[in-house]
């Protein structure tokens, strides 16, 4: 900028101006200002806010910065003249850079900051809380409420339980009364057997009292009932001495019928029918009923 300066001044005397060297016009260093920082150590619960204070830069003095004049003589210029010579933006920005890394550097101590110190807030506790009426009321009727809840729940359960309970006792008395008609009915059945087979052994008595036991002689069989009277005829023509009048008698004997004379006393008597018949040329044998065993008599015609 004086170098431009001194070759108008030349230009306007008429002077021819020598050759000057371009001299480098370096700004003067500017001095920061030396703040020691101290770490900030935050508080546990609270952290205070901290505005920090507007750094003042250091004022530096200008220093003198070499220069040659338009005659040749040396001049000074200062880092005033040269931040004037330099556009503005770019003035603008190199301020702005500076201050920037100065910031960024900067660690200001809370002391410094006449911040007041940190203390640990207060633990609230539920019951230093105030509660207002409006909350009782509603912490009130929530507590009835789930006692209602309760109270519900329990008259439920006993009910399914009572329900459950008449439920099993239904079934139970269900199963018993089939049981009781079950039972009750074999009770009549086996009545019914008994009185039955007691009928039975009656009858079995009363015809073993009529046919006891007795000796017979066999003196002829048939197959159909309606020839034995027949059959006994026979016999007793063959030998009517010996049968005289002595009766005939029948019973079942397998698929036939016997034809019988008697009944003898012993069988002493009965051997001796036996053997006269067999003179008489009538094949016979002795033969003695069970107890009970029907002996019928053949008509006499």
């Amino acid at each position: 900028m004086a170098n431009s300066i001194a070759a108008a001044a030349l230009a306007s005397t008429g002077t021819t101006a020598k050759p000057v060297a371009p001299t480098l016009v370096t700004p003067a260093p500017v001095q920061q200002a030396s703040v020691q920082s101290q770490p900030v150590t935050p508080a546990p619960v609270q952290q205070a806010s901290v505005q920090p204070r507007p750094v003042q830069q250091a004022s530096a003095a200008p220093l003198p910065t070499p220069g040659f004049s338009a005659n040749g003589a040396t001049t000074t210029t200062t880092p005033v003249e040269v931040a004037a010579a330099m556009p503005p933006r770019a003035v603008a920005a190199s301020e702005d850079s500076i201050l920037a890394r100065i910031v960024a550097g900067l660690s200001i101590p809370a002391s410094e900051l006449d911040v007041a110190p940190m203390r640990p807030a207060p633990v609230v506790t539920q019951a230093a809380v105030p509660v207002s009426d409006d909350a009782e009321r509603v912490l009130a009727e929530a507590k009835a409420k789930l006692q209602r809840d309760a109270a519900a729940k329990k008259i439920a359960a006993e009910q399914l339980a009572a329900d459950k309970k008449a439920n099993l006792d239904k079934k139970a008395a269900a199963r018993k009364a089939i049981a009781d008609k079950k039972a009750l009915a074999e009770k009549k059945a086996a009545a019914a057997e008994k009185l039955a087979a007691d009928k039975a052994a009656a009858e079995e008595k009363r015809i073993a009292r009529a046919n006891p036991e007795r000796i017979w002689v066999q003196v002829s069989t048939g197959a159909t009932e309606g020839d034995l009277p027949k059959a006994w005829k026979g016999v007793k023509a063959k030998a009517p001495a010996v049968v005289g009048s002595r009766s005939g008698w029948t019973t079942p004997w397998k698929a036939t019928n016997r034809v019988l004379a008697g009944p003898f006393k012993t069988d002493a008597e009965a051997r001796t029918f036996v053997n006269q018949l067999a003179k008489e040329g009538v094949s016979t044998f002795s033969f003695t009923s069970e107890p009970g065993q029907v002996i019928t008599k053949l008509p006499s015609k």
